[in-house]
């Protein structure tokens, strides 16, 4: 199903927003927008530029690395909280009347020079990082300083919506490809709205406008895609990270923090009852880790990245709406069946497909299937019948745009194809023509696909059988990596199927058995 994406702000724990996109995507759900605060418009951004969840993990545990966003590696945080721990030992000692001025004077006097900028840190560091994913990811050239909302409107990227706080206005900030009122710039909405205050200087733009972390405003903005919502009634998911309150030495660092956290979220609290078509889901994070943990250990980030995971899809496995979403496809296979015949029908040729081709080649674990238009005015398939298949397998129901998918370009070309299941897991979109949604449902042990048109059936016995219409499609599938299958000629294009003979006499005729069973 489709739905729009809002990612919560929270610091370092940025992870576990990954694992709630990780979950989503496994679950079948489509993004087609993407909005973020703060560590969610990070999320946000690398989501909409066609990372998934389990890349973004990747990606914090080295080029994300909290660590690697600060300037200097983190020395002059770890001298501030130094600074800090020190001022609360004074305060709190019964002697500090008794303690030398010197001692005092020199503490203030080391604070003043960490605070002097308004932030410990410029961002530089964060937004050549960001700079270089992004690139990397949508295939710009390497000369590029920059990335624009143009630059993902001409990739073909879901709308990305971020917001930051305005300082100088006192109000929200919003970017997208249509507010550029603060200019076009990815790279500098996400490192503005990712700017928490005092370890980031605020970001000065060119109107004279100061910008700070967008959770200032909003830590959950789920009012980015309302109009949207109106228009296409498409949910929209807020992920709502919910943290236990940080404890600090000192009472006044605890009464500003209670009182800023207690404003940040009565008011997104508000706007959440408000909204329409919002569907909050929350994640616990583990309590240990506080928002300025920037030396977080990859146990951690996986810490984090479950909490996101398992909580996301908790909600969603049994959240009504997705469980009718499924039934629905469930639904149309069982029209299917009606039309066509019942499954036990095609069992047979089914095994006995997938039978040959484990026997015969290289492959093993091979299942089968066929895929039947929908009726959809889209004219997509879906797997009707199928042999191998576990109870867990949730591309069991999967279904594609016509000509999406190794099947997809078996209709195209009218002839055998084949893909490389590994590397589609990259280049799925520009390749395979699929959504993130479809490529998450992909059983994740595949390696390898193999796919022919069955042809629909003419009384004219002149008429060339690749002349006849593509009725479904026939293909196997298996955990055998693509170049291992022993399926084609070595140096054929890895999509394009230059079958051996025995592998083809065999995918031929059972496409000719299966395509007289649908008529």
């Amino acid at each position: 199903m489709k739905a729009y994406g809002i990612f919560d702000g929270g610091g370092v724990k940025g992870a576990a927003l990954a694992g709630c996109l990780a979950a989503a995507q496994d679950q079948g759900v489509e993004f087609i927008g993407y909005g973020g605060t703060s560590a969610g418009s990070i999320v946000a951004t690398l989501a909409a530029a066609g990372y998934d969840g389990r890349e973004i993990l990747h990606l914090m545990k080295s080029d994300l690395a909290p660590l690697k966003f600060l300037d200097d590696d983190g020395a002059r945080l770890r001298r501030a909280l130094l600074c800090h721990q020190r001022a609360s030992a004074l305060m709190k000692s019964k002697k500090w009347k008794v303690l030398k001025l010197a001692e005092a004077s020199s503490l203030y006097g080391e604070m003043e020079v960490l605070l002097s900028a308004k932030g410990l840190y410029p961002g530089n560091r964060f937004k050549e990082i960001m700079l270089a994913i992004l690139k990397r990811k949508l295939g710009l050239p390497a000369n590029q300083n920059d990335v624009t909302f143009d630059d993902f409107t001409r990739c073909e990227r879901p709308p990305l919506k971020i917001v930051a706080s305005d300082l100088s206005k006192r109000r929200v900030a919003k970017f997208s490809a249509d507010d550029t009122e603060y200019g076009r710039s990815v790279i500098q909405a996400v490192r503005a709205s990712a700017g928490y205050p005092f370890l980031f200087e605020p970001v000065a733009m060119s109107d004279g406008s100061s910008l700070a972390d967008g959770g200032l405003a909003s830590n959950l903005p789920t009012f980015l895609f309302s109009r949207e919502h109106e228009s296409t009634q498409y949910p929209i998911l807020a992920f709502d990270l919910v943290a236990n309150p940080e404890q600090h030495d000192s009472p006044l660092f605890q009464l500003a923090s209670d009182v800023l956290g207690t404003a940040l979220e009565a008011a997104d609290e508000i706007i959440h009852s408000l909204g329409i078509g919002v569907i909050p889901i929350f994640i616990q994070v583990p309590p240990a880790i506080s928002t300025l943990s920037f030396d977080l250990t990859d146990r951690e980030v996986d810490e984090l990245f479950s909490a996101g995971l398992n909580a996301t899809s908790n909600f969603l496995g049994d959240w009504p709406q997705l469980k009718r979403a499924r039934q629905a496809g469930e639904e149309i296979q069982r029209q299917l069946w009606t039309i066509y015949g019942d499954r036990k029908l095609f069992e047979p040729p089914l095994f006995a497909v997938a039978n040959m081709i484990e026997t015969r080649t290289m492959a093993k674990d091979v299942r089968s299937n066929v895929m039947l238009s929908t009726g959809r005015s889209s004219n997509s398939r879906i797997v009707t019948y199928s042999y191998g298949y576990r109870s867990g397998d949730s591309d069991a129901d999967l279904e594609l745009e016509e000509l999406g998918g190794c099947t997809g370009r078996a209709i195209e070309a009218k002839k055998p194809m084949v893909s490389d299941l590994v590397d589609a897991r990259s280049t799925f979109e520009e390749l395979w023509r699929m959504t993130q949604a479809q490529q998450a449902k992909v059983a994740s042990d595949r390696k390898s696909m193999m796919s022919i048109p069955i042809f629909g059936w003419s009384r004219d016995k002149s008429i060339r059988p690749d002349a006849l219409p593509v009725i479904g499609v026939l293909s196997v599938d298996s955990s055998t990596p693509l170049q291992e299958t022993g399926w084609f000629r070595q140096g054929a294009p890895s999509h394009e199927a230059h079958l051996e003979g025995h592998v083809l006499d065999i995918m031929k005729s059972w496409s000719d058995v299966v395509g007289k069973l649908l008529r």
